[in-house]
This record gives structure tokens, sequence and C-alpha cells, in this order.
């Protein structure tokens, strides 16, 4: 398996949970011009921001079943980056009960950039069974929900500054054939009605192509 492949000014996030799906995590990504050798208590101070915002627009949106545990930025410019890791302990609200879990919700990142590969997205963990319209789609009122609550914590994340530098959501291509080593910038989200599954990638619930 390769190992990291950094980038200038990148920062990456992880939201990492608890519970039927044991050791899961969101992983996103950000530009900041202030990620190179960011300071240890910056980078916690952004994860508490961006760990607390999740929690009271994301959350929500997930089975109580499932705990936020702790949100992590590492800064990913150099081998040498510090990570900086704020500790949570709060549940999802959406409900009680569990569906199967390698059912999820999608999110899809928005970009100028298209490629073979499709485009940037986020596998959160599920919803509760009342949120289903059926046994392959979610229901109208929740995806209107959960693109709002997703777009109101974008929108925060890329107003979080680290050291004076504001981040900017982006999606990075670590580099194919097809697309270089780059970042592009979310420019909107949407969440399709279909129940999303990860297969055998549940430990990458949420990882970002």
């Amino acid at each position: 398996m390769a190992g990291p492949t950094y980038f200038a000014d990148l920062l990456k996030i992880e939201m990492l949970y608890s519970g039927e799906r044991d050791n899961a995590a969101n992983v996103m990504w950000a530009s900041c011009a202030g990620a190179h050798g960011a300071t240890l208590t910056n980078l916690v101070g952004v994860a508490n921001d961006l760990g607390t915002k999740w929690s009271t627009e994301i959350l929500p949106m997930i089975s109580n079943n499932i705990s936020l545990v702790g949100c992590q930025v590492s800064d990913w410019t150099s081998n040498t980056g510090l990570s900086g890791l704020q500790v949570f302990s709060v549940a999802g609200s959406n409900g009680s009960g569990a569906i199967p879990a390698q059912a999820c919700q999608l999110i899809n990142f928005e970009t100028v950039l298209r490629y073979r590969g499709g485009r940037g997205r986020v596998y959160l963990p599920a919803a509760a069974p009342a949120s289903l319209q059926d046994n392959q789609h979610w229901t109208a009122a929740h995806i209107t929900n959960l693109e709002a609550n997703f777009s109101s914590w974008l929108t925060f994340a890329n107003a979080e500054s680290l050291g004076g530098d504001l981040l900017t959501m982006v999606v990075y291509h670590r580099g194919t054939t097809q697309v270089p080593q780059q970042v592009d910038d979310i420019l909107n989200i949407s969440a399709p009605l279909e129940l999303a599954t990860q297969r055998r990638r549940v430990r990458r619930v949420g990882h970002v192509k």
C-alpha cells in the first residue's frame, strides 16, 4: 500500500466515531495557507470548533447507536506536520434502532473538475429506521434536512481560521493517470434519496476520493 501523499497548504480533517462501526471515521480535507508548521494549540482549536459544529449539525442526522468521539485536524503538508485531537462524547440524536452496518448516508461534493472516477464524497453513518421511506430510500424530509445541515457545517468550516488564515474545504486528488495531484474547492453539496453502502469499506466510511 502506498504511503501518505502530502500537499502544500493541506489539512486532513477526521471525524471519529464509536458504536456499531468501531473505529469508523469521516475523512475530509481543507486548504489553508497556515497549514504548514501549524502549532498543536491551533490545530486543537480548529478541531474543537469543527467537531462542535459537527455535533450540532450532523449528529442530529445520525442514529443514537453512533457517537462522535473525536475530531482530529492534521498538518498534511509534510511528514513532520502535527495532529491536533479534540475529544468528544456526543451520541447521534436522529432516533433509536439500527439498520445494517454497511448502509450509510451519502453526501456528494460538487466541484469544477469532473473526471472518470466521479467526484468527492463523504459517507456518513446511517440515520435511524424512522428516517427510511422504504428499504432503499431515505424520506424526502430527512434528505432536505441533511443537505441543509451539512451545508451549514460547510459554511462554518469555510469561515474557520488557522493562525489567521481561512480554511477552504476541498476535494483532495492524490494523483492518478486521469487527474494530477491537486485540490479542488467544494462549491456545493447534494444528498441522494437512495441509501448508500460501504460494502467492505466500513473502516473508510468517510473517505474522500
